[in-house]
């Protein structure tokens, strides 16, 4: 708790108020500007440099900030509330990431108490409470639809394919590495060249 409060990094502040910059250019009709639009008008040192679906996460967690900035005036980026707030989604990332790791433990037919340690090493992992909890870093959105594309390749079936398919369009533009774990898992079961392009490809085209 107290270096989740009391370690700030200059990225969380910078992503917000580049959140609030996106939903700002939607009804100013400058959407498809976004990145211009941001130069223009960023509060912070840092315009907008995340794939935009980044900021669509973010501007839903943090919609209440927003609605209060829009028709209020409220700071948000002096508020140290909001910007906590505005932290804790990775944390969220985190906890769902751990149930990503119960769920594809129970597929594999692990104990219940084999689940849990699992979950347990997982959360406990300094390589994740550091840059999550400390720094509030992003990298949790995307792994965690890695992991559940992962859990739905290994239920298989006609629903699983679609589900591993859709989490990695949904990964890949968060974090490009996505696409270092999409390729060796479809090489796995697809050995049809043209078949292995499309759907990389496929997963790749809402970066």
């Amino acid at each position: 708790g107290f270096t989740f409060c009391g370690f700030f990094y200059g990225d969380v502040e910078a992503t917000f108020d580049n959140t609030v910059l996106m939903v700002k250019s939607i009804g100013e009709g400058e959407f498809f500007r976004f990145y211009e639009y941001s130069l223009a008008h960023a509060s912070t040192y840092w315009p907008a440099g995340y794939d935009i679906l980044l900021y669509v996460f973010f501007a839903v967690w943090n919609l209440p900030a927003i609605l209060l900035h829009l028709f209020t005036g409220f700071n948000y980026l002096e508020s140290p509330l909001a910007l906590l707030w505005c932290k804790g989604l990775g944390g969220v990332f985190a906890v769902a990431m751990g149930w990503a790791v119960y769920q594809m433990a129970g597929l594999l037919e692990a104990a219940k108490e084999k689940r849990w340690q699992a979950v347990f090493l997982l959360l406990s992992s300094l390589s994740l409470t550091a840059p999550v909890f400390v720094a509030g870093q992003y990298d949790t959105l995307p792994l965690f639809f890695m992991l559940l594309g992962l859990y739905f390749y290994l239920k298989d079936g006609k629903k699983g394919r679609k589900g591993f398919y859709l989490c990695f369009c949904i990964s890949i533009p968060l974090k490009v590495y996505g696409l270092f774990l999409l390729l060796p898992l479809i090489l796995l079961k697809e050995k049809r060249v043209w078949a292995i392009l499309i759907k990389t490809i496929g997963c790749c085209l809402p970066y």
